[in-house]
């Protein structure tokens, strides 16, 4: 081992810099079920969803070290006492705290599911089922963080057992196997939408549940990788990669420098499809975590410190969130749109009176 993974931290038996800025650590003796507890009791992670906040998961690290079944897991890939992942386990938490509002406050309720991949800067919807797989484009609207993919399928589902069963049919063409040594050369996306409409407060309220498995952010060799990827396959794919860590790396240049700037213009996160994708997670209106996965041996030491250099580096970065929820009725809209310029009139007061206390004292200070 290279590192002493605790409680608090990741550090290295070097003199290079240790990390201790993440929210958990979890060792090599940690469970799927000890990630979800924290997921649920600490992050609030179905809880924000229903508040109609957007939230993602998003993995992150090195190849075959285990993000795809932290996150996708389930029974029928391994066997019936498996560690089943967090899209698993957060699906039957939603749809059990769904059905006890539509029992306690009449809500009703419909989910919808979408699946796809990034590969080599295409987008392929993974819900599709013609045999020859068909390319799809970005939508973005002017002004606009976020951009959505054109014609995706949206199925409407009514319990985990739906999610398990077309998880199963993607993991088949994924052809994902770490046993093997096959890593995975596409990113998946998997999103939930969750609409809740309750007649009593008249409100409509939208979450979203987005789970975004990274392929490896070590970059893939020529020689050792070609019988998965072409020489050219490896530089789009490498080439996706160093684009996710620049992004990361000029966003919180970029609100370093300027803090009150929230367009994030000067981010090039158009370079890449996946970036595009991702950059309403990273810089945009949602409750964001990335799951990093690094491996303790020597030999994968240089892959691991890249991973925590860049992850430690998410953890500054700051996201404006605000929940999703409108009027049924044009009066239930405009109490809603007043609720929230009073919030933000509240937030101005609070920002004037720092500013004249700030002030205040640069005056004291200069008058002595």
């Amino acid at each position: 081992m290279f590192c002493r993974p605790e409680e608090s931290g990741i550090y290295l038996d070097s003199d290079k810099q240790d990390y201790s800025s993440f929210d958990k650590i979890f060792g090599t003796k940690s469970t799927n079920e000890d990630i979800y507890q924290f997921f649920k009791n600490n992050l609030n992670c179905i809880q924000n969803v229903l508040d109609a906040y957007n939230t993602s998961i998003i993995t992150y690290g090195q190849a075959l070290i285990g993000k795809s079944s932290t996150l996708l897991r389930d029974q029928a890939t391994q066997n019936q006492d498996a560690d089943i992942g967090l899209l698993i386990r957060l699906s039957n938490e939603l749809f059990e705290k769904l059905e006890k509002e539509k029992t306690e406050k009449n809500t009703k309720y419909v989910v919808k599911l979408n699946m796809f991949e990034v590969s080599m800067e295409k987008i392929y919807d993974m819900l599709a089922t013609d045999e020859k797989k068909k390319s799809l484009k970005l939508h973005h609207e002017n002004n606009k963080l976020e951009y959505t993919v054109k014609d995706l399928i949206n199925k409407v589902i009514s319990s985990t057992d739906d999610i398990i069963s077309q998880m199963r049919d993607v993991s088949k063409r994924r052809q994902v196997d770490s046993k093997k040594q096959t890593r995975s050369t596409t990113h998946l996306f998997v999103k939930l939408n969750v609409e809740q409409r309750n007649v009593a407060d008249e409100t409509l309220k939208i979450g979203n549940l987005l789970l975004v498995d990274l392929c490896g952010s070590n970059p893939l060799d020529k020689e050792k990788d070609k019988k998965i990827a072409s020489s050219d396959e490896v530089k789009k794919i490498n080439s996706e990669i160093k684009a996710v860590d620049h992004v990361i790396k000029m966003l919180h240049e970029h609100q370093t420098k300027h803090p009150n700037d929230n367009t994030a213009h000067s981010v090039p996160y158009r370079d890449s499809s996946l970036t595009k994708l991702l950059i309403s997670s990273i810089a945009g209106n949602s409750v964001t975590t990335f799951l990093t996965c690094c491996s303790t041996d020597k030999i994968d030491e240089m892959d691991s410190i890249n991973s925590l250099k860049t992850c430690s580096i998410v953890k500054k970065i700051h996201t404006q969130i605000y929940p999703n929820i409108v009027g049924l009725h044009q009066k239930k809209k405009m109490s809603l749109l007043y609720k929230n310029m009073k919030t933000k009139e509240e937030n101005y007061l609070k920002r004037i009176k720092q500013l004249e206390e700030e002030r205040n004292t640069f005056r004291e200070t200069y008058d002595k």
